[in-house]
């Protein structure tokens, strides 16, 4: 008896992604060499890396930092490189993954709530799962239809086709299916409705138009909801799992209690409680275990205030595109707290062939309650000189107060004539905005 329960149904008639002739190769070739030197080779390899590449390694600190601030310097970078190593190991043993076997499945990990599987299943409304770039995630795959049951495994293809390819291999080697993701919903609810588990991976940063912003280790994380709309329209329940690497080699499955899924009534609120509460449950793991979880990723990288640009940017482009040269300006106006409002256009240029420039402008909204230090300081870094292709706003004499002519430097063209250090820097100066609406000139 190897302490695992029987698997829920037969894997026999699945057939794994047909493998290339250079993933065979390659496959094979790795799994010549023993995996403790695997390890000790990727992991001379990442560590190199991690001194190597500034870019990655101060994204994983600065990540940390954010998170952890009660922990010292020091333990931070053991935390990162931790990170460092558990990718490496992680790549080791990716290539053992495929020779892995109902009997020698103990000497890889040991299971911790089962009953929470049986649970969510039982209902007869599919499963959906809570997965994380976490501990060593390309295992769970391989190992579950062992003793659960083969899942579809919701992905987005892999740039490299060569990767790719030996990634959907191993993850299919045991009944489980993959479902290509966007445009799969209509699926995804078919094979709920069949029972199926669904396992959808749920920490990763969006774009703004695809998630909400939920608390994440403090700070605002954009999140997809298709894990919360899913979970909605289904009433399938969500089941979180993670692989956890134990001190021993071994590993720890963790299936975590069913996530109670609120249905107020209120949808957008709905869907913002949810994946709150999913996320949350992925912060918990991951303040347990913080050296297994994958910091290297900019999680944070999507802000609230490029929901505003994008906003404007759609606008702009569907309004002039349908309109001759002399369209109107459209306008985004976002209300600063302090009393001032800035104002982010995009202005169709006389020559059609040109790019839209995206210009932005400071003034005074009401008395004059802002004083020119404040706005300098807001955007020191625009250039004294005046761009190339700088054009003049209408209106503009909205500085009423003298001493403000210098505040029209202020006013900016944010196209091929400024950096992309400036651009940044721009947009940035729109973090701090309260309320926005959309004005179009006539």
């Amino acid at each position: 008896n190897d302490g695992f329960p029987p698997s829920c149904c037969n894997t026999e008639d699945r057939m794994p992604v047909e493998k290339t002739r250079a993933t065979n190769i390659i496959l094979f070739c790795f799994r010549c060499v023993p995996l403790f030197i695997r390890k000790l080779v990727f992991k001379s390899l990442l560590m190199l890396c991690y001194h190597a590449s500034a870019k990655h390694r101060l994204i994983a600190l600065h990540n940390l930092r954010c998170a952890f601030p009660e922990k010292d310097m020091e333990e931070l970078i053991r935390i990162a490189k931790g990170v460092y190593r558990n990718l490496a190991i992680t790549m080791a043993e990716f290539f053992s993954m495929p020779y892995i076997t109902r009997e020698n499945l103990h000497e890889w990990l040991e299971l911790e709530g089962l009953e929470h599987f049986e649970a969510g299943i039982a209902q007869g409304k599919g499963l959906l799962t809570i997965i994380a770039h976490f501990g060593n995630w390309e295992l769970m795959p391989v190992t579950t239809p062992f003793f659960l049951k083969p899942a579809y495994i919701v992905y987005r293809p892999l740039d490299s086709p060569l990767i790719d390819n030996m990634v959907e291999y191993v993850r299919t080697i045991n009944g489980n299916e993959m479902v290509m993701k966007g445009g799969s919903g209509k699926r995804i609810m078919e094979l709920l409705k069949e029972n199926h588990p669904i396992a959808i991976l749920s920490d990763q940063n969006v774009a703004a138009p695809e998630g909400v912003f939920v608390d994440f280790f403090g700070r605002p994380a954009c999140t997809g909801v298709g894990l919360a709309v899913l979970a909605l329209r289904s009433g399938a329940p969500v089941l979180p799992m993670f692989m956890a690497r134990q001190k021993s080699g071994k590993y720890k499955f963790i299936l975590k209690p069913l996530v109670e899924i609120s249905r107020t009534g209120d949808y957008e609120k709905d869907l913002l409680e949810n994946t709150q509460r999913f996320t949350k449950v992925v912060e918990d793991v991951v303040r347990e275990y913080p050296d297994q979880w994958f910091w290297i990723h900019q999680r944070w990288k999507t802000k609230k205030w490029q929901t505003v640009m994008e906003e404007v940017m759609g606008q702009c482009v569907r309004i002039s595109t349908k309109r001759p040269k002399t369209a109107p300006v459209i306008s985004q106006r976002a209300i600063h707290p302090r009393g001032f409002f800035i104002e982010a256009f995009l202005h169709n240029p006389s020559n059609s062939s040109k790019k839209h420039d995206l210009k932005l402008s400071a003034a005074r909204c009401g008395e004059s309650s802002i004083l020119k230090e404040q706005y300098r300081s807001a955007f020191a870094h625009l250039p004294r000189s005046k761009p190339r292709g700088m054009r003049s706003l209408p209106n503009s004499t909205d500085l009423k107060d003298e001493h403000d002519e210098k505040s029209k430097l202020l006013l900016a063209s944010v196209g091929s004539s400024l950096l992309s250090s400036q651009k940044r820097g721009i947009m940035r100066r729109l973090r701090n905005c309260s309320s926005i609406a959309t004005v179009a000139y006539p």
